[in-house]
């Protein structure tokens, strides 16, 4: 089975807000190979964020990691101390 796209994730966010349950929804597309556990956790993210496909709030890379100042003090930490003098 193969991921849920997110026009499947929006058809059953819409389901759900009209009061169907994860059972009624897999029984309205019999064509899809969802497991019963997918699309409860689909109903899940809908109640407590109110969307199927919004990430949940801080997932993923913070941005601060990839800031000019981190990168020059990672680049200054990799030079050798005899070099670093005649870089700076």
């Amino acid at each position: 089975m193969g991921k849920v796209s997110s026009a499947d994730k929006m058809r059953t966010q819409t389901l759900r807000e009209q009061g169907y349950g994860a059972k009624a929804i897999m029984a309205a597309y019999p064509q899809s190979l969802w497991k019963l556990s997918t699309v409860k956790k689909i109903c899940k993210r809908v109640a407590q964020r109110g969307s199927a496909t919004e990430r949940k709030a801080g997932s993923g890379q913070p941005r601060s990691a990839r800031s000019s100042q981190t990168s020059r003090e990672l680049r200054n930490s990799l030079v050798p101390k005899k070099n670093r003098a005649a870089r700076t």
